[in-house]
């Protein structure tokens, strides 16, 4: 019995052991992909991958970089990162690459504390003055090491050069066959939520994103019941203002955008005002144009801006009356069977205002000399659009 006993407590010390070894990854060589605006979540994923690999006896970890610099990061938080990257017991290579790549703003800061940068050919290096220097054989940027065109020349290049240890790197090994091959290859990425809200780290992408939000938003306001337009309008919004948190932006250039999508919906509300949307489709031109408040290391892409707002505006155009004739095409909210309802109106009309038809609030409108008041019953004499022309329901005393 004793030796059953022993028999199975060396059985369960060892088969854990065994596990272990099985476990056991194979030396590689990490890629980290940096693109676009280096927001607070870029920054927590390159910390944590830096981690990562360090735990994992990577032999170099390669940072893909094609940056504007940092938006949206506490000063310490950069230099955190910074400081991460310098100290990093693995060795850092940045390569700028592929083709059109480029570094600009702060991003230049990773570059100047990695062991070794590449860059291909055709990228391009924005300094603080504005001058561009467009990398290609002979003329390197300072601190750019050599130029290599790709990643798996990366992997190559940086084999035998000195690691942050003065051992050489290893990222080639020698396959079954006895060829030369790179280690094991390992790609981090983001969550998949980090890399959705990084979609609006741009000033053209997060004005895109709120005035599509705002547009749908509208229209699922004129729509019967909630639903998928809904969803997707409020997921836009969230992109939008996300990058709002993010991006360095002008209040007022905000203001001219929200006035404008006003201007757009109340047109749509009085069944399509020439001037209204016109001035509608300006501002909100005008203010994504002016949105960005980030410098010339963050730039706007006008060419976006204006294909939004036209998008906008033959949304309002096109589809929003489509929603009104449908609306009224149902038998019991129908154009005819409008007319004559009565119901109660929610404010003073001026000669605008609310009223309170069978339940559902409407936009209308009366005479100046009507005189209706809160709580007046209204009575509906005509339809245009979704905008109800109405009068007292009995005469006023």
């Amino acid at each position: 019995m004793k030796r059953l006993i022993l028999i199975a407590a060396l059985l369960f010390s060892v088969v854990p052991s065994l596990g272990a070894l099985g476990q056991t990854e194979s030396p590689s060589v990490d890629v980290v992909e940096v693109s676009g605006t280096i927001d607070r979540l870029t920054v927590d994923f390159i910390e944590s991958t830096l981690a990562e690999v360090a735990a994992s006896g990577s032999e170099v970890v390669v940072i893909q970089m094609d940056s504007w610099g940092s938006a949206g990061v506490p000063p310490e938080r950069m230099d955190a990162l910074i400081d991460a990257i310098d100290t990093s017991s693995v060795p850092v290579v940045v390569w700028v690459g592929p083709i059109p790549a480029e570094i600009r703003g702060d991003a230049q800061r990773i570059l100047d504390v990695a062991d070794y940068v590449f860059s291909s050919s055709g990228a391009r290096f924005t300094g603080e003055d504005g001058s561009v220097i467009e990398v290609a054989p002979g003329a390197l940027p300072d601190g750019v090491d050599e130029l290599v065109p790709t990643l798996q020349q990366v992997f190559q290049t940086v084999d035998g050069m000195p690691g942050t240890d003065g051992d050489p790197i290893e990222s080639l090994t020698l396959n079954a066959e006895g060829e030369i091959t790179t280690l094991r290859i390992v790609f981090h990425t983001p969550s998949y939520w980090s890399q959705f809200l990084h979609l609006a780290t741009t000033p053209h992408a997060a004005f895109f994103f709120l005035v599509v939000g705002l547009a749908v938003v509208t229209f699922e306001f004129y729509a019967i019941g909630p639903g998928i337009a809904a969803a997707t309008g409020v997921l836009s919004m969230v992109l939008g203002f996300y990058g709002l948190a993010v991006l360095p932006f002008r209040w007022w250039a905000l203001a001219l955008i929200l006035l404008g999508w006003v201007a757009l919906t109340a047109s749509h509300q009085r069944g399509g005002v020439f001037a209204l949307s016109a001035t509608g489709a300006l501002l909100m031109t005008a203010g994504g144009l002016t949105l960005n408040g980030g410098g010339p290391a963050i730039t706007t892409s006008w060419p976006l801006v204006v294909a939004a707002v036209l998008a906008v505006l033959f949304f309002y155009l096109l589809a929003m009356p489509v929603v009104g004739r449908s609306r009224f095409s149902t038998p019991t909210l129908g154009a005819e069977g409008m007319i004559g309802r009565e119901g109660n109106a929610l404010g003073d009309m001026q000669p605008d205002g609310e009223v309170e038809i069978d339940g559902a609030t409407w936009q209308a409108g009366s005479h100046r000399e009507a005189g209706i008041r809160a709580g007046d019953r209204v009575r509906v004499i005509e339809v245009d659009g979704v905008f109800l022309e109405v009068e007292p329901a009995q005469p006023s005393e």
